[in-house]
């Protein structure tokens, strides 16, 4: 159920990024990191860096991992962006988490189209394309 509600979380934090990159017509971008162990996100306009206290947590009990999280890293910060249409602004990805506890169980969000197509995988016992979370 946490890792539900993580990935639910990762979703919508990257679609209000699209959605503001619209909405305002300038490049936004959703970003994500861990922090002392708990995993954060932020949305934020390009170029603008996010103040420490604008950060929200994901369940403390959640982890990226990042033998599969594929978004691009910038000095230990894990960003989609998208310009004034919506559309990626770089690199294709994916998020990935797993439980801190252990098990193979994980939620993965796919950024999987430059047009800016969202959709969520999880864990599968037959690795596909070299992945477990599709």
């Amino acid at each position: 159920m946490r890792l539900s509600t993580a990935q639910d979380e990762v979703f919508q934090a990257i679609r209000t990024a699209q959605s503001k990159a619209k909405l305002n017509r300038v490049n936004w971008q959703a970003s994500f990191r861990d922090n002392q162990g708990i995993v954060q996100w932020v949305v934020h306009p390009v170029g603008i860096t996010p103040d420490d206290s604008l950060w929200d947590n994901l369940d403390a009990n959640v982890q990226l991992d990042e033998t599969e999280t594929t978004l691009q890293n910038t000095k230990g910060v894990r960003q989609v962006q998208f310009n004034h249409l919506g559309r990626v602004n770089g690199q294709l990805g994916r998020l990935t988490l797993k439980a801190k506890a252990g098990g193979q169980t994980r939620r993965c969000v796919y950024v999987s189209s430059l047009l800016g197509a969202l959709r969520k995988g999880e864990d599968h016992p037959k690795k596909y394309d070299g992945k477990t979370c599709y």
